[in-house]
């Protein structure tokens, strides 16, 4: 989808006239055709929009060199849109291409950023406030979407104290999976922010603007850190669970077979098939065997239910 608007009098107004004479252009989910019509309007690299629908696309920020599109920078960073499914999905890039005149975005939801940037017209219609204006928008997006792994988290530590399940494991291993993602995605945007926010471009923004830009940056950072290391915790205690069962298993089945071997060992002994065998010919001598592993049997198990095995 392409929509083109011209800022007039601080309000949006929609356009056919294709690319050039727009202030505003909104891409969502562009097809092949689309990104080659704008790359060609404006004189863009082929490849800017190659991964506009992929979460490997890359944070950044770096001039461009457009003879159509003077003086103009990129600058990528991502949105979260819970509404999806997959982790990849949610993690959406959002490439915005601006000049003092004029404002490019490339954002799985378009609409969106029409709204955030119809809203903040009545401050300023320059490209550079609006960029400061969506990319906080969509911080916002990312905090809220890291703050509802935090029930999940909570629920697994609780079960993490309580079963060892296949289910607990198996969302134990889903929300690390999308954990990495965003931490990966993170580490880009961090690098990217703190290139703009470095630049000559935003020397122009409010000192304020910028704080708050970065300052909600940190914040990510600080919760998808935490995040991580409290899924870490959990794992390592799903593991020692796990080992210790293990071990209390191997702990029975050792002195069950040692039980077992007992009266193994004394039945063999008096069933050899040689002179002098004690009780031979009295007609209580399987019963007095008997007593006599009963007793072994009561003996071992008294002194393996008491052994210390921590010495």
């Amino acid at each position: 989808m392409l929509k083109t608007y011209r800022l007039r009098d601080r309000q949006l107004i929609e356009t056919n006239g294709g690319t050039r004479g727009a202030n505003l252009i909104l891409m969502s989910n562009p097809t092949t055709q689309e990104r080659e019509h704008v790359c060609a309007q404006l004189n863009l690299e082929p490849i800017t929009f190659d991964y506009a629908n992929s979460a490997e696309e890359v944070s950044r920020f770096h001039r461009l060199y457009s003879d159509r599109m003077p003086d103009a920078y990129l600058l990528v960073v991502y949105d979260f849109i819970a509404t999806r499914k997959t982790i990849e999905d949610q993690l959406s890039p959002a490439i915005m291409i601006f000049n003092q005149h004029q404002l490019l975005v490339c954002t799985a939801d378009w609409s969106s950023a029409r709204e955030v940037i119809s809203h903040h017209l009545d401050e300023s219609d320059q490209p550079l406030q609006l960029v400061n204006h969506l990319v906080n928008y969509w911080q916002d997006h990312l905090m809220d979407g890291l703050r509802a792994y935090k029930p999940e988290i909570d629920r697994l530590d609780q079960a993490a104290n309580a079963t060892i399940e296949n289910q607990e494991l198996r969302e134990l291993t889903d929300l690390t999976r999308q954990l990495v993602f965003f931490e990966h995605t993170m580490d880009d945007q961090s690098s990217a922010l703190m290139a703009f926010t470095n630049s000559l471009q935003a020397n122009r923004l409010d000192s304020t603007e910028v704080q708050t830009m970065q300052t909600k940056q940190r914040r990510l950072n600080k919760m998808i850190h935490i995040c991580r290391d409290l899924l870490e915790s959990i794992s390592g205690l799903f593991l020692g669970m796990m080992d210790n069962n293990l071990n209390h298993l191997m702990k029975f089945l050792d002195s069950a077979g040692l039980i077992i071997a007992i009266g193994a060992l004394v039945t063999g002994l008096m069933g050899m098939n040689v002179g002098g065998i004690p009780w031979k010919n009295d007609v209580y001598g399987f019963w007095i065997i008997f007593a006599v592993i009963i007793l072994a049997l009561l003996v071992a198990i008294h002194y393996l239910k008491n052994k210390d095995y921590s010495k």
